[in-house]
This record gives structure tokens, sequence and C-alpha cells, in this order.
């Protein structure tokens, strides 16, 4: 299927399959700047708690500050349009739901990078991708000050795809017909995972390999239970 239409996943997800396991009932949680991604996780049979778009979080038991982002992210200008939030705002919920709810397991999307591509705007996006990676730094940061993470959480951070580069100018697009766009990368910290550098192999690694990666580092055989093809761990990720 090649569509961006809202049609709900058949398949199994590694967040799903997680949140039904013991100990991460109701640990599991997703703050994405894409609208779409309800449908990507279907919600309706995951019953994961997906926050996208500019939708509002809506739960009683939120803090001040959760709300306060309910009420501000509806006054911030839509720049990318009325499905795509702002990434800082994403990014926001998710590090006070963080704070406040200690999931297990978080998935956070953003979004920026692969907009303003498409719209060739080579400056805003490089702006943004170093904006995200400060996120990511402030994160880290976070959660190695608070006793119930430190030392005992992994970051994996990677895209959904890469971009074109022949020509040169096919760096705004991606899909079967753009050339390289199906190459992507990964980083990985956390206590597990030996801190190697940036690898260089002949070896390939494929975004569906992540899932059983996830789930092997928490423990878990994802593969097992998913009922579609799933594929092996990346070793090199985990050292146990």
């Amino acid at each position: 299927m090649n569509t961006n239409d809202p049609v709900p996943n058949p398949n199994i997800n590694i967040l799903e399959y997680l949140n039904k396991q013991k100990g991460f009932e109701n640990k599991v949680a997703v703050f994405t700047s894409w609208q779409i991604f309800p449908a990507i996780l279907n919600v309706k049979r995951s019953g994961l708690p997906v926050n996208s778009g500019y939708t509002n979080f809506d739960d009683a038991k939120a803090d001040e500050r959760l709300k306060y982002l309910n009420e501000i992210q509806h006054k911030v200008p839509e720049m990318l349009g009325p499905d795509e939030r702002l990434d800082f705002l994403t990014y926001e919920f998710s590090k006070e739901y963080i704070k406040q709810y200690k999931p297990r397991v978080l998935y956070m999307g953003f979004d920026e990078t692969d907009d303003l591509a498409h719209d060739g705007n080579y400056k805003f996006y490089l702006q943004s991708a170093n904006k995200e990676d400060g996120f990511l730094g402030e994160l880290w940061q976070y959660l190695q000050t608070d006793p119930q993470y430190k030392d005992k959480t992994t970051l994996i951070i990677t895209c959904d795809h890469g971009r074109g580069d022949v020509p040169l100018e096919n760096w705004r697009d991606h899909g079967t017909d753009t050339p390289h766009s199906e190459q992507t990368w990964f980083a990985v910290i956390g206590p597990d995972t030996p801190p190697t550098g940036v690898i260089k192999s002949q070896t390939t690694t494929y975004h569906k390999q992540l899932a059983q990666t996830i789930a092997q580092l928490l423990g878990f055989d994802f593969k097992a239970a998913a009922g579609h093809e799933v594929g092996d761990p990346v070793n090199t990720v985990i050292d146990k």
C-alpha cells in the first residue's frame, strides 16, 4: 500500500504488543506531529494512547503544564498545515508526559524535516534538524537525572525513509521512483549498547529489524507473536 490516507494498519506493531505485556500495560504512549499515526498504529484495535497533530491531550489527571500545551498549540501558526503539528509542541507534550506519567515505552514522531524538504527549503530543513537534535540531547539529559530512567533507558533514533540524490535536486523527494531514498540510518544510546561510534561493516541492516531489537532489549520476543514478517534483532545494539 502506498498512500497517506488514514487507512488502519492491519499488522500488529511492536508498541501494541508491548502494551499488552505484563508490567507494560498502560505504560506505552505515542506523541507525533503527523495526524495519520492513529491509523498507522490502528488505535481502535491496539488501544494505544496516541496524541497526534493538533489533537488535545485528553486526560482528567493531566497536570497544568499539559493543559497549558493543549491551549497554546491552537495559538501558534499552522505552518505545516492543519495535519502536521510543529515539532516543538510534540516534543514538549512528550517530555511533560514522561515527567508526570512515567511510561516504560514512548514513541515520539517528528515531521518538520520531511515537510521542509518537500518544500525545497534547505535552510529551514537544516535548522529544524538541528533543533530536533537539541531536543534529543535535552531529553537524554533529563532521563539521566530521573532515578526511574537513569542508566536503565535506551533511546533509538531513526527515520522512516531517506531522500533522493540522483540528480541532487531529488533531495526533496522519496519513494519508489526516487533512487537511494530507501537508504536510512539509526542511532542508539543506552546501557545495553556499546558506544562504538559510527559502525562501518559489510552488513546491511533494515528497519524491519528494529521491532525485534526493541523487544529483545526489553526481554521479549516480538517475532514469535507478530503474525507477520519481522526481521532478526540488530546484534550490535544488544550486548547482554
